[in-house]
């Protein structure tokens, strides 16, 4: 069920943009200092916001998810040196 709801979502976020593009159809020059590209407006607009999702996600998985996982494997580390492995029993027969 939620595969198919991601699949649909994804449909709708991908026709919403081939929309945003068709109407800001219009040239758009960048000056990105050492030359220019001239581009759609919709294109130059979803660029930048893909690339603001990716750096985004990039600083979170630096600034918050690396520091989870190293907190989470030291605690699993210490957990194991303080308990000693537990083998459940062997079901009866």
């Amino acid at each position: 069920m939620t595969r198919w709801l991601l699949l649909a979502l994804a449909l709708v976020v991908m026709a919403a943009s081939a929309v945003f593009g068709a109407i800001n159809a219009d040239r758009a020059v960048l000056d990105l200092y050492v030359g220019t590209i001239s581009l759609p407006l919709g294109v130059l607009v979803l660029g930048a916001m893909l690339v603001g999702c990716l750096l985004g996600g990039a600083v979170l998985y630096g600034a918050v998810i690396v520091p989870l996982r190293l907190k989470l494997s030291r605690a699993k580390r210490d957990i194991a040196r303080v308990t000693p492995a537990v083998v459940p029993p062997e079901p009866p027969t």
